[in-house]
């Protein structure tokens, strides 16, 4: 699988997943993710988040330069399915969240009075 996506280290010690491209003497990168792993005990946890705050900007992209990055490391596959299929979700909860937003009560309340009727009909998994 190849693609751009990696993993760096920054000087502070955060790592970031994200699609990495070279420009000049830094790197653009899109969908940035911060990446963390928590161990408890035997078991080990990961937790991905934004980096940038999405809801305030107009693209979530930056540019890093090459003397804040101390290293640069390849996902695996697996990990990089992750990181694609997490990016799509927030977008897509994103996008939910601006089209309730931009309801008006009336709408909400025919959405609410739609779901009641289909899980009193059983229609509703749960």
């Amino acid at each position: 699988m190849e693609n751009n996506i990696k993993i760096v280290r920054l000087q502070n010690g955060e790592d970031i997943m994200g699609c990495f491209t070279a420009n000049n003497e830094n790197f653009d990168v899109s969908e940035p993710m911060a990446v963390h792993v928590e161990h408890n005990g035997k078991e080990a946890g990961l937790m991905m988040r934004h980096w940038l705050p999405v809801q305030l900007i107009k693209k979530n992209e930056i540019t890093l330069e090459h003397k804040d990055i101390l290293c640069v490391l390849e996902p695996n596959e697996e990990f990089c399915e992750y990181y694609l299929n997490t990016v799509e979700k927030i977008k897509a909860l994103l996008k939910a969240k601006t089209l309730v937003d931009n309801m008006n009560n009336e709408e909400v309340n025919d959405i609410m009075d739609a779901f009641e009727e289909m899980n009193n009909n059983g229609n509703l998994l749960h």
